[in-house]
């Protein structure tokens, strides 16, 4: 996997852009004036603050000297990493939740890229919690995070008998513990985004505080039943759903369409970037969905690695 990391070569969409972001990297911005950082002291102009001035500087020099101050400009980059159960799903080359610990590898390497602080969060069925990073770089920053996040199923379960915590609940944990103008990954299924629909219409809102990167992940029997004889679907609970019974068939074709759309609608509306990740897409093709995210439109779905057998509706 690392070799793969040093292969890719993005061209991010947003680094030929102006950002309205006022914590930014090595990218440019709109936002002008002073800030809290100590840049230089300079000779003083007419204007300068009198609060500014260097008085040991003009000690020492007998000349009047002004202190420059500018905005740290250093992007904060978050990442949220569903571990919650649906993410341990998979019929075909891996699980979801294998699925988003590769993207987050790929983030994370993209955020060295970037000159960009990461850091980590994980919404288990407990609640939201930030795991620590070290303070590395390159490869060991990389390694730092899936160590973090190669833990077992039963590690982010809930111990007790409580409703499992919501995406949208999750996430609103998340966006007051960070600064503004952050950018948020979001790694997961998003199987409950629709659920809740105050915070739904509160999206938008957060997207002008934020900058929200949504990373959809998807299995291609939940978009479309795969048609095999004698195929069945075995719960977590030990429950079997027969897939080749037509009615059955057709009633979850019925809710995965709705369902789909609904989720897909609340992505829209949100005003944050999005693209759709199937378990199929292979290592050295996640780079294509990660570039989604800035190459389209908002308001248009990437589905990367849907197939003809997962068509959605």
């Amino acid at each position: 996997m690392m070799a793969q990391l040093d292969q890719w070569q993005l061209q991010p969409y947003w680094s030929k852009h102006l950002s309205q972001q006022p914590l930014q990297g090595a990218q440019n911005s709109r936002r002008h004036g002073s800030g809290t950082e100590f840049a230089e002291s300079r000779p003083y102009t007419q204007g300068d603050e009198i609060r500014h001035l260097d008085w040991r500087l003009m000690a020492r020099s007998g000349e009047a000297f002004s202190r420059r101050f500018e905005e740290t400009r250093q992007a904060q980059w978050c990442l949220l990493v569903d571990m919650r159960a649906s993410m341990w799903f998979g019929t075909r080359r891996q699980f979801k939740v294998t699925q988003a610990l590769k993207l987050a590898a790929l983030i994370a390497w993209q955020a060295q890229q970037n000159q960009a602080t990461l850091k980590l969060w994980v919404l288990s069925e407990q609640g939201c919690v930030r795991l620590s990073l070290s303070n590395l770089h390159g490869h060991s920053l990389v390694l730092s995070l899936l160590k973090q996040l190669n833990r077992p199923q039963n590690t982010w379960q809930s111990t007790d008998n409580k409703a499992s915590i919501s995406l949208a609940h999750g996430l609103g944990e998340l966006f007051v513990q960070v600064d503004s103008g952050s950018r948020i990954f979001v790694l997961s299924d998003l199987h409950d985004l629709n659920a809740d629909d105050h915070f739904a219409k509160q999206l938008p809102i957060w997207q002008r505080r934020l900058d929200l990167q949504f990373l959809w992940l998807f299995d291609p029997a939940e978009v479309a039943l795969p048609s095999a004889p004698g195929l069945q679907l075995v719960g977590a609970l030990g429950k079997a759903l027969r897939l080749d019974r037509s009615a059955a068939r057709q009633a979850y074709q019925v809710w995965a369409q709705a369902h789909f759309a609904q989720l897909e609608q609340v992505l829209a509306q949100s005003g944050g970037h999005y693209a759709a990740v199937s378990t199929q897409v292979a290592l050295e093709d996640l780079a294509s969905a990660y570039q989604q995210l800035f190459i389209y439109p908002l308001g248009v779905l990437a589905w990367i690695g849907r197939n003809s057998e997962a068509e959605h509706g």
